[in-house]
């Protein structure tokens, strides 16, 4: 009957139910009397090595303090953010120790600190680096097959007819002077300012940028360098650096010879061309380009030196204003210093309009093939061919394949008639962003500013509708 107590064998009883004699007892001892347990009481009360939640709050807030960027390009395929290069994860942490001891608080150890940071989708950006991907990727390949090593062997092959043509057309142009042989590169970005202040790596710093033309023959080297509220750093910005390069050649100089990564953003691309065919036709005493690439991920140039020189140059004391990296450009090398010039927003020509309006065929050349920019290594503008751009895929190719940019049915401008307007001639210069600027003053009010450099950033155009990004990749875009 129901409430009758029934003996029975315990081993019987636990080997029916598959259960064990201490799950049996257990219940007993918890039973009520009522046919119910009591109620489990596990995880009622915090374990004694938790971390208060307060504290994981602060480090939370303290990630969060750093200004992060979204990429330029990649902005529709990832939601990550990107911290500034100089930062790393120990250094944030040491920062974060600090600020904990000024409030009296025990800081938590680094692996919680990284653990917390990772779940923020964070990481810091990489600025330019001359690694070779492709290289690398051969190298780490656990066995490659024979069209892999074929293909490393002709990159190792066409790294070294890029080096041994920059050499030949080098010694060329030091043996006859109305030859120019020249290198040019955009350098990585230089923040201002540029100080050792705890303080900065919680702010926005303004970009500013240099672009470098170097003499292989002479050595000299023409720095064109400006900031962010001046102008960007796109196809046009590059190349009206190199035509106010171009223009300011001596009058014996009638061939010019240009070496550069494969940057397709700034120096490989239709703007850039419609700019050397402009200055081939327009400068009298030039009678030809020739725009050379080297191979992608080996693209080392004597125009680094002159970065490295502004390198150090900036490690001597700190940068407070665009003005002060200008100076230290200048100071770089005692011996026949750099020449710099400090472009203004007028000095920026519009070659994207002169693109458009000359050059209507792009696609195909003369054997009706399709014409792969990203695989050109040679490009040749000739001032009385001013409608074809001549091209080779291969340096050592003996000919060149033949573009007739004026091939099309519509009506089509002649590069001889055309007129190059400012770039900013219908439209303002470009903004800081609204953050950016907040960001600045309050490093001014902080003085982690001099005083005498907050006119400058208190009269820096800026506008919230501006978005704060990474600046626009300049990495090699071969697509071999």
């Amino acid at each position: 009957m129901k409430g009758t107590k029934i003996r029975v064998c315990k081993t019987f009883f636990c080997q029916t139910l598959a259960i064990g004699v201490k799950l049996v007892r257990y219940a007993l001892e918890q039973c009520t009397g009522h046919g119910f347990g009591t109620h489990d009481r596990r995880g009622r009360h915090p374990p004694a090595n938790k971390i208060p939640a307060a504290n994981l709050d602060y480090i939370t807030q303290h990630i969060r303090s750093f200004p992060a960027l979204e990429s330029h390009y990649s902005r529709q395929s990832t939601t990550k953010r990107y911290l500034g290069a100089d930062l790393n994860i120990p250094k944030m942490y040491e920062l974060y120790k600090t600020e904990m001891n000024v409030k009296g608080l025990k800081p938590e150890k680094i692996g919680k600190y990284r653990q917390l940071f990772k779940c923020e989708g964070l990481a810091f950006h990489k600025p330019k680096r001359d690694v070779c991907k492709f290289c690398i990727r051969f190298e780490n390949l656990p066995s490659p097959t024979d069209e892999d090593i074929a293909d490393h062997q002709g990159h190792l092959d066409r790294k070294k007819q890029a080096r041994e043509q920059k050499e030949a057309d080098k010694n060329e142009s030091v043996a006859d002077e109305t030859m120019k042989t020249v290198c040019f590169d955009l350098e990585q970005v230089l923040p201002a300012p540029c100080t050792n202040a705890s303080t900065l790596f919680y702010k926005r710093k303004l970009s500013c940028y240099n672009l470098s033309v170097y003499d292989m023959a002479t050595k000299d080297a023409a720095l064109y360098m400006w900031h962010e509220a001046v102008a960007g750093r796109g196809s046009s910005e590059i190349a009206s650096c190199v035509y106010n390069y171009l223009c300011e050649l001596p009058q014996h100089v009638t061939s010019v010879t240009m070496y550069s990564d494969t940057c397709g953003g700034q120096n490989r691309n239709v703007n850039f061309s419609a700019m050397c065919l402009y200055a081939v036709t327009h400068i009298p005493h030039l009678e030809r380009i020739d725009q050379k690439f080297m191979e992608s991920g080996h693209s080392h140039m004597e125009v680094d030196s002159v970065h490295s020189a502004i390198e150090r140059v900036k490690k001597t004391g700190p940068i407070y204003a665009p003005s002060q990296w200008y100076t230290a450009a200048r100071m770089a090398r005692r011996a026949r210093p750099y020449m710099v010039k400090e472009m203004q927003s007028s000095d920026f020509l519009n070659f994207k309009d002169i693109a458009v309006k000359c050059i209507k065929n792009r696609t195909k050349d003369y054997s009706g093939s399709v014409v792969q920019w990203l695989k050109i290594k040679h490009l040749c503008y000739v001032k009385h061919i001013s409608n074809l751009v001549l091209f080779k895929y291969d340096l050592n190719s003996p000919e060149f394949k033949t573009l007739d940019i004026s091939q099309t049915r519509g009506k089509v401008t002649s590069v001889v008639n055309a007129s190059v307007q400012p770039l900013y001639r219908c439209t303002k210069p470009p903004s800081i962003s609204t953050a950016k600027y907040n960001d600045l003053q309050d490093l001014c009010k902080s003085f982690c500013i001099k005083e005498e450099y907050h006119a400058f950033y208190k009269s820096l155009p800026h506008s919230g509708s501006v978005r704060d990004t990474l600046p626009e990749p300049d990495v090699d875009e071969d697509s071999e």
